[in-house]
């Protein structure tokens, strides 16, 4: 089932969102071993921690088991404007529930008006060797990373990149064609640059009880188009199931 939640979003207003709905196919009960997976997450671990900031405004809240998903008309806090070349959303992922949630840029979309899909576009090429994917080399570490969470764990192909931060330990496969396919918008351009590494919202997994929260950089919408629905597919870390879809509205120009 697909639920749609409305709002409007104003670029003057501090922050903007909508609620992600669950739906369908969960099994009322969980098993013994999630939910000892779930006590495990209570300490979440090595997570990203919170840092300091203006305190979020006029969200609307509203959750289904424990889940939600809201998009920020933040204006993009970068030195280099980068609104001619992509799209930049900020993303806030909560799961108070007990499923780990995946977090990958193929499962995040622009829709617009007329059906268009704008892609969420990988910051990091990955080189996919033999001993695994990996980030490319020639991009040096975040030593600060800019998005925030608790109870968040990087896919384990970006662990060059954000050094000391806790690694999914479970299956996390790599999607190679959506990268190799996704990757080359940034061709002709000089994007991304090192800023939009900080801000950037990576792939990883969002445990029970924690949350997530940066930037996505999309294909560009075209100023004409002021609205879109990011479209989120939630998928169940697990065993990399769909259970449920999210579509937020988004006002974008």
């Amino acid at each position: 089932m697909v639920v749609m939640a409305t709002f409007r979003s104003i670029r003057s207003a501090a922050i903007a969102g909508a609620v992600a709905l669950l739906a369908g196919g969960i099994a009322a009960c969980e098993s013994t071993a999630d939910a000892e997976r779930a006590a495990q997450t209570d300490s979440a671990r090595e997570a990203v921690q919170e840092k300091p900031g203006k305190e979020k405004e006029d969200a609307a809240n509203d959750r289904v088991r424990g889940v939600r998903v809201l998009t920020q008309a933040d204006e993009w806090p970068g030195k280099t404007s980068i609104e001619d070349v992509v799209t930049p959303v900020r993303v806030h992922i909560d799961n108070g529930g007990r499923i780990p949630i995946d977090v990958r840029y193929r499962d995040l979309t622009l829709l617009g008006p007329d059906g268009k899909r704008y892609n969420a576009v990988p910051p990091y090429r990955i080189d996919a060797g033999a001993a695994g994917p990996t980030v490319d080399p020639g991009r040096g570490p975040v030593i600060n990373p800019a998005f925030t969470g608790t109870g968040f764990e990087i896919a384990p192909y970006y662990s060059a990149a954000y050094p000391g931060l806790a690694v999914y330990e479970d299956v996390f496969v790599f999607d190679r064609n959506y990268y190799d396919t996704a990757y080359r918008y940034w061709e002709e351009t000089e994007l991304p640059n090192l800023e939009m590494l900080q801000q950037a919202l990576p792939e990883g997994v969002v445990l029970g009880g924690g949350n997530v929260e940066g930037w996505v950089y999309f294909e560009k919408v075209p100023k004409e188009v002021e609205s879109v629905v990011l479209h989120t597919d939630l998928v169940d870390s697990r065993n990399g199931r769909q259970f449920a879809q999210v579509r937020v509205p988004h006002d974008v120009n």
